[in-house]
């Protein structure tokens, strides 16, 4: 039987099911201290076990997306607070390559502010 977070991939149509798992293999990969669990049924992620970032998807757009939870904190012009508080979500076209060196540069800028 598959765990919900492995469910929560699997359940999700192309091309935003290659896009996630790319995704959750670059943030799983990126740094020794980030784990990964299902929490608030989505991928969640921790720095050194405090709250870092989430995995999920727009509802209208269905582009996947990657939530900082401290993205308040963060000041890019490639992430979209909308009606979060705290939070910053960097979006993702699944039909078009990633931006790597906005990622790595976001992925930095968000570890650094547990450092």
């Amino acid at each position: 039987m598959l765990s919900e977070l492995e469910t929560f991939f699997r359940m999700k149509a192309e091309p935003q099911q290659s896009c996630l798992y790319f995704l959750r293999s670059i943030i799983t990969g990126f740094h020794p201290e980030i784990r990964e669990t299902y929490k608030w049924k989505l991928p969640f992620y921790t720095f050194e076990g405090k709250m870092f970032c989430y995995l999920w998807m727009d509802k209208e757009t269905e582009h996947p997306y990657i939530c900082f939870t401290r993205g308040n904190e963060m000041d890019h012009p490639s992430l979209v607070q909308g009606e979060r508080k705290k939070m910053k979500a960097f979006y993702i076209d699944p039909y078009e390559d990633i931006d790597m060196e906005t990622l790595t540069t976001l992925m930095n800028t968000a570890i650094a502010l547990y450092e």
